[in-house]
């Protein structure tokens, strides 16, 4: 069970990073020639996925799935705030926290060292000090609303268990005062 959750999120994640590319090229009038969102090579470089596009590069397409990413974030937030079941929480943490924070911290990696990588895209388009600031403060949101998530459920669970402490407490003491 727990691998088939791991292909999963790999998949899912691979799927909405490739497509947030083809996406916004489409949107800015490339043709997308192939979209590819499983593992595979292309180009005789392996990678989890691909998206060829004729027509001018420009920076969105290369940060559309990390602007895609701080968006599930910033939605997984205001969905946790609210979502009181267990696997909705477990989902929501899965595919709008944990796969955009994964794709944010692959895509960083790309930044150094491996040319071609959106990452390295990116700096070259603007400045290496915005794209790491960027890329550090999309992971550390991703990682507080992980830990703000885990927070509120330990909160949920230690007032349970003062709870039960109380009861047990006034149970107890009904037995020693007797009838």
């Amino acid at each position: 069970m727990g691998i088939a959750i791991v292909v999963a999120v790999i998949l899912w994640t691979t799927a909405r990073h490739e497509l947030s590319h083809a996406l916004v090229a489409w949107m800015r009038g490339n043709e997308v020639t192939s979209l590819r969102w499983w593992p595979g090579s292309s180009d005789g470089a392996w990678s989890l996925g691909a998206v060829t596009h004729v027509g001018p590069p420009h920076w969105t397409i290369d940060a559309a799935p990390y602007l895609v990413d701080v968006l599930l974030i910033l939605i997984a937030a205001l969905t946790l705030a609210v979502a009181r079941g267990s696997v909705v929480r477990r989902v929501v943490l899965l595919a709008l926290v944990i796969s955009p924070v994964a794709d944010l911290i692959w895509g960083w990696v790309g930044t150094m060292g491996r040319s071609g990588s959106d990452g390295a895209d990116l700096i070259a388009a603007s400045s290496a000090v915005w794209v790491h600031a960027a890329f550090a403060l999309a992971v550390a949101a991703g990682v507080v609303v992980l830990r703000r998530s885990r927070v509120g459920r330990d909160r949920g669970m230690d007032h349970s268990s003062e709870e039960r402490a109380s009861q047990s407490d006034s149970l107890s003491h009904d037995r020693r005062s007797g009838p």
